[in-house]
């Protein structure tokens, strides 16, 4: 990757970390985001010393279904939904 691209990449985490909020992050959104980059890390979490996590599980699960549905509706009717998924994630 060239420098251009790199500065790109970091420009685009630098929105992300910080899309010019001055309240910050709730303890939901840093959760999801959790959820969304390692599913089995967030579970390890709430099963073990932060137990009071575990009541976002179904949450999220149902969010990720939902979204999956979706997906799939879309699929099926022929939709172009190839960057639906990616796009939901943000």
């Amino acid at each position: 990757m060239n420098t251009l691209g790199i500065r790109r990449r970091v420009e685009k985490l630098e929105k992300k970390a910080s899309p010019d909020r001055a309240r910050g992050f709730t303890m939901e959104e840093l959760c999801r985001s959790i959820w969304r980059n390692d599913k089995r890390r967030f579970i390890v979490l709430a099963q073990g010393e932060h137990q009071n996590l575990r009541y976002l599980i179904p949450q999220f699960e149902g969010e990720d279904a939902a979204r999956i549905k979706t997906y799939r509706a879309f699929r099926a009717y022929g939709a172009p939904a190839a960057g639906y998924l990616r796009q939901s994630r943000e």
